[in-house]
């Protein structure tokens, strides 16, 4: 919600407006417990409730009480920390608590020469029960106030020009406007009484990235790439020109493996792959790209049980194990997450499986996408990749 020609109370006042009607209509068993809605400082929020997020509730037992309150007179500035951006640059000594368009209070706008640390910024949180469920603020709209906060945050004469169609708008009077962003789903979750936001989100993600709902985003058929006059690149090069589902398919013929692929709709999760291919859950060969002392390597377990990090740890003297990240694995493989083949040999990847993949005669796994797959005998896996073997799963 973005208005202009508005101050910070109005936001505030048309919200609590807004949502005290919404609970009234939508959630007549649900009561606000205090109205009009607190309004604390940043300062008070912290010093009295140690969080900037508190649960002013009476009853915090009672499912159907409602406490709204909101978090004012945030600090513009912070010290700056080495997290922050524009750390060592060697010209700011403080960065944005919110961002850099916020705009300070006016009755502490002299202090930005002064001590900027004391200046307070028009930010403001919606909290209810503890949660955060909306956020905005009033921003910038005089030039020279942001050309400060860009000096203070130690921005080069190159930075600000970036910025110049902007600062060049204010001079010609931009009227003066904020906003504030509510969040739906989390606002929900507390309506609903919900343990986790994903149980009210319209569109939840699995832990691939893709959304359960509408399988997306999903791999581009040829059809598409042809329309949009794309070619995929990326880890042919690797391969001497290969897919590496052509990789895989060279390796198996080479060898005079037996095996089977398919060709399906996109598939995210080991339950749906072995859905749509039609075979158990425990045939399926998992294959996660993990992080071990700093090195990347491959677990294969079967895709009805997980990974127990403390076992595979104790077994193979591992010190660190972690997930790679979605970035690292296509960094690694070239690949999206959920595409993985068992075959960390041609990734260079020392592999490992679990014991109990071995208990299937036959194994089944994606082939370098979402849409192909195959399914060999699992001792000729074993000949071909020479993993180590052993049990690391819960």
């Amino acid at each position: 919600m973005e208005m202009s020609f508005v101050e910070q109370n109005d936001i505030l006042q048309l919200i609590e407006t807004m949502f005290s009607q919404m609970v009234k209509q939508v959630f007549p068993g649900k009561i606000i417990s205090r109205s009009p809605w607190p309004r604390l400082s940043h300062h008070e929020a912290i010093k009295k409730y140690g969080s900037d997020k508190p649960d002013l509730r009476k009853d915090k037992n009672d499912p159907n009480e409602l406490a709204f309150a909101w978090i004012i007179d945030f600090p513009l500035f912070t010290k700056q920390s080495k997290e922050d951006f524009y750390y060592g640059s060697g010209q700011a000594k403080f960065a944005p608590s919110h961002h850099m368009f916020t705009a300070p209070h006016p009755d502490d706008v002299p202090l930005l020469d002064k001590n900027p640390l004391k200046v307070r910024g028009l930010q403001h949180d919606l909290v209810l029960n503890g949660y955060e469920v909306g956020g905005g603020s009033i921003r910038i709209h005089d030039p020279k106030i942001q050309e400060k906060v860009f000096e203070l945050i130690g921005f080069t004469d190159k930075q600000k020009q970036q910025f110049h169609h902007m600062l060049e708008a204010f001079t010609y009077g931009v009227p003066p406007h904020g906003g504030i962003a509510p969040g739906i789903d989390r606002l929900l979750m507390v309506l609903f009484n919900e343990p986790n936001l994903r149980e009210v989100m319209a569109f939840p993600a699995i832990s691939s990235g893709q959304t359960a709902v509408m399988e997306a985003p999903s791999s581009a058929t040829p059809e598409q790439l042809q329309e949009l006059h794309l070619k995929i690149g990326g880890h042919k090069i690797k391969f001497g020109g290969k897919t590496v589902y052509e990789k895989i398919v060279n390796l198996l013929k080479d060898n005079n493996v037996v095996y089977k692929t398919y060709t399906h709709e996109p598939v995210f999760t080991s339950k749906q792959a072995a859905k749509i291919r039609g075979t158990s859950l425990q045939q399926g060969a998992k294959a996660l790209v993990m992080i071990a002392d700093k090195k990347p390597i491959m677990l294969v377990l079967s895709g009805a049980t997980k990974v127990n990090s403390k076992k595979f740890k104790q077994n193979f003297k591992i010190k660190d194990l972690r997930m790679a990240t979605a970035e690292e694995v296509e960094e690694i493989t070239g690949l999206k997450i959920g595409s993985i083949p068992p075959f960390g040999n041609i990734f260079e990847l020392k592999t490992f499986v679990d014991k109990k993949l071995g208990q299937n005669q036959e194994i089944t796994f994606n082939t370098g996408s979402h849409t192909q797959s195959a399914k060999m005998f699992y001792k000729d896996f074993v000949k071909l990749v020479k993993p180590q073997i052993g049990a690391f799963v819960a």
